[in-house]
C-alpha cells in the first residue's frame, strides 16, 4: 500500500466482492441452520397445540395441509411485492408478518381465527425465505453453485434434524 493511498483502494474490486460473497454465503448457510432447528421445532409443538385447540384430529390435519398448500401459493404475490417495492424492503418485512401470525396463534380461541393466525404466520414464512436461490446464484461463484446450494439446503435440513431431536427429547 503506497502512502495516503486508503486500504480501500490497495485491493482489486474482485477480491473485495469475492470476501464479501463469501460473507454472505456464510451467514446464509447459519442462518439455514438456525431456521430449520427453530421451524423443525416449533411444527412439532404446532401440531400438538392445534390438536388440543381444536379436539380433533381432522381438523388438525386440515389446518396443517392448509398451512402446509400456503407456503407455495403467496409465492407469484410476493415476487410482485418484491418486483415493485425491492427484495430488501419485503424481506424486511417477513419477519413483523411472522411475529404477527404467532400472536395470532397464542391468543386464539375458535378455529376461524386459529386458520387466520395459520395463514398468516406461514405468510411471513415465506417472505422470509424469498428467493433464496437467487441470493446462493448471486453470492455464489460460477464454478461452485451446486456447492453452495448444497451446504445451504443440507444446513436447513441439519438445523430440521437437529430441532426435531431437541423436541422429541425434550431437552
Amino acid at each position: 500500500m503506497k502512502n495516503g493511498e486508503k486500504l480501500s483502494e490497495s485491493s482489486p474490486i474482485s477480491e473485495k466482492t469475492n470476501r464479501v460473497k463469501k460473507r454472505n454465503m456464510g451467514a446464509q448457510i447459519t442462518m439455514n441452520l438456525i431456521h430449520g432447528f427453530g421451524f423443525s421445532a416449533f411444527n412439532i409443538a404446532f401440531a400438538l397445540f392445534l390438536n388440543d385447540i381444536t379436539g380433533s384430529l381432522f381438523s388438525t390435519g386440515i389446518i396443517i395441509t392448509i398451512s402446509n398448500i400456503m407456503q407455495f401459493l403467496p409465492m407469484p404475490f410476493i415476487g410482485k411485492l418484491s418486483d415493485k417495492y425491492g427484495i430488501k424492503k419485503v424481506w424486511l418485512f417477513g419477519p413483523p408478518i411472522f411475529v404477527f401470525g404467532l400472536i395470532i396463534l397464542i391468543f386464539s380461541n375458535s378455529i376461524p381465527i386459529l386458520i387466520v393466525g395459520v395463514l398468516i404466520y406461514v405468510l411471513g414464512a415465506m417472505v422470509n425465505s424469498l428467493n433464496f436461490q437467487l441470493f446462493v446464484s448471486e453470492n455464489s461463484g460460477g464454478s461452485k453453485k451446486g456447492i453452495m446450494y448444497g451446504l445451504t439446503f443440507f444446513a436447513y435440513f441439519g438445523g430440521s434434524i437437529g430441532g426435531t431431536s431437541f423436541v422429541i427429547l425434550n431437552l
